[in-house]
Order: C-alpha cells, then structure tokens, then sequence
C-alpha cells in the first residue's frame, strides 16, 4: 500500500490531571491556552500543542525503531549512538551547513531505512524536509470551541455532549507542590557532615529560643502551584496524513503510540501521557482514534512477555514485520551516510 492519505480523528478524555505550561502568573504555571473568537469575545482555551502532541509520536517510533535495532543499552553497557544521530532521530535534527545540500540519494535511503525520518519530518545539512504528518493542537471541548468541536463529539462521542455547555474556566483547576526539606528528619540530618548538621541544629535551637514557630522558620522547602485540566476535560485534534504515505511510514506511526503506551483505558483507547509533571501521576490521558486509518492504533497487547510496550512477542503481524523490516534495511548505516 502506497500513498497513504487521509485524516485520523482524534479524541482524548483527561484521565488524571494534565499540566501544559503555558505563561507564569506570580508562583502558579498556568495552563496554556490559545485565544478563540466566541460570542463577540475572544477567549483564551485551555489545548496541548500539536508540537507537543507531534513529539510523543516521533519519539515514541524512534525508541521503537533503536529498540528493533538493538541499538537500547543493556544494564551497564555504553551507549551507541552519536550526538548528531540522537538529535537527528529524537528531535528532528539541526541546520547545520549554509553552503552545501545533503545527497537527495542519501536522505530518500535514509527515509526509507528509518520511517520515522519521513512521517515527522527532519533538518539536515542546509535541507529541511517536511513531515507526512500533521498534528494538529488537542483543544479543549467546551463553550468556546463548540463550533469546532459539536460535530465530531455528537458524531463519535456522544457522551460527551455536555462538556459543550461548560466555559473554559470550568475545566481548570490549581494543584500545589512542594519539594522536601530533608532536614527536618533526624535521620535525614545523621547523613551529613557533622559540621553540616551541627550548623542546622543550631540554626533550629536559635529559632526555638528566640520563639520562631516552625513555619516561621527558616527553609529551603519550596511550595508552588501549576494549573491543570480536570479529570473527565475531552481534547479533540486529528492527524493528518498528507502527500501520500509509505506503508512503512504508517507503521512508524502506529508503534510512536505503541511504545509509550500505559495499557488500555475504559473506553477502549490507549493510555499515554501528555504535557509536564507525568512522573508524579499527571497528564494521563485516554486517546481514541476514529477514522479508516485509525485501524491498528490501539492498546499492545503482549504475548509471553511482561514489558509495558515490548517490541518482541507483539500480537500484532504488520508491527513485527515493521520491526523485523528495521533490522534488514541498513537503518543506521543509511543514518551515518547522511549525516556526513
């Protein structure tokens, strides 16, 4: 299959609360927004950048691609790649040449080896070559954006009829945090230089003498808050295939949600984390994909093995053979060659 077009729609239900910084506001990170036009106003509405939405994709399939090369380090072993090739892979790479192009034949090999190149686009010598790919901002469903978003939630979602009737402000909430002051346990303080934790004893015994309350005291504990969408807000974007698609580039789609994937939601979508603070329980999402070419992007499902998203023993045959097709192909010779 040759020359994949289309759109794949997509609709994410906030599942534990989801952080996208946006602007400051004194201590508190608000949530970014973009100004919509709604009843004579201009409103400002919470979304997840499409660049945002764009780079869990392109840095899930290329893990899943260095996975299928072998090229992830064991326990204890030296890493593999280069600096420019990690960039180039990860992050999409960098101008770096002002007065000469990269070899066309070189970077058509490389696309090829490596699907990833082709589907998100990448920068290399003084050549930019744009993504098949396009991923739209996840905008919040609301009041505000109802005239977006009303005939792909009654058409696919009806469930979610009333998050429509709902401002903005409705779905929005402060979260506070703080990062530990050990020192105010002993055992914490008996990990110290003696000098060190003389010095914080006496500072807390002057405190207590001169009749500082705890909280008056002293600290290097910091609190802070950041703005997030509520469990239970619904996003809706899409992806858009354009140009026409290699098979192989729609593959690498589909395992940029398969290697970051957290298992399978409620709903039947898949579990993945988007915007900031994902490593203390925030920004979990359940994606759902509609349309014809949302077929495949679903939760893993593992056979004989207990890895979260595993590239070996997927129950899945175009998967397997995108990750054996990986290893046959030269990926990172093809890489090294344009990279020159």
């Amino acid at each position: 299959m040759a020359g994949i077009r289309g759109r794949i729609t997509v609709i994410a239900e906030v599942i534990e609360a989801l952080h996208h910084g946006g602007e400051k506001s004194g201590n508190e990170v608000l949530h970014r927004t973009e100004p919509f036009y709604h009843g004579g106003l201009i409103e400002d509405v919470p979304i997840v950048s499409g660049n945002s939405f764009k780079h869990l994709n392109r840095e899930g399939a290329a893990m899943f691609a260095l996975a299928a090369l072998g090229l992830l380090p064991e326990e204890d072993e030296e890493g593999k790649l280069g600096n420019a090739e990690l960039n180039l892979l990860i992050s999409g790479g960098t101008l770096t040449k002002s007065g000469q192009s990269i070899r066309l034949d070189e970077a058509r090999k490389a696309e090829l080896a490596l699907p990833v190149l082709g589907l998100h686009g990448y920068a290399c010598g003084n050549v930019m070559q744009e993504a098949q790919a396009v991923f739209s901002n996840l905008t919040l469903a609301c009041d505000s954006t109802a005239h977006l978003t009303e005939e792909v939630i009654e058409r696919l979602a009806p469930a979610y009829r009333s998050r429509l009737e709902d401002t903005p402000d409705d779905f929005l909430e402060s979260y506070f945090g703080t990062n530990h002051e050990p020192t105010r346990r002993r055992a914490m303080r008996d990990l110290l230089y003696v000098e060190d934790r003389k010095a914080i004893e006496k500072q807390v015994s002057d405190d207590k003498d001169a009749g500082v309350a705890d909280r008056g005291r002293k600290s290097t504990q910091m609190i802070y808050s950041y703005q997030c969408l509520v469990p239970g807000s619904v996003l809706v974007g899409s992806i858009t295939l354009k140009n026409g698609l290699r098979h192989r580039e729609l593959q690498a789609l589909r395992s940029g949600f398969w290697w970051p994937s957290e298992g399978q939601g409620p709903n039947g979508g898949i579990l993945l984390r988007l915007g900031g603070k994902g490593s203390v329980g925030r920004g979990l999402v359940e994606m759902r994909f509609f349309g014809e070419l949302a077929e495949g992007l679903q939760a893993p499902r593992m056979v004989g093995t207990q890895e979260i998203a595993p590239v070996a023993g997927l129950d899945d045959e175009a998967l397997q053979t995108y990750a054996e097709g990986l290893k046959s192909a030269g990926a990172m010779e093809a890489l090294k060659e344009l990279l020159k």
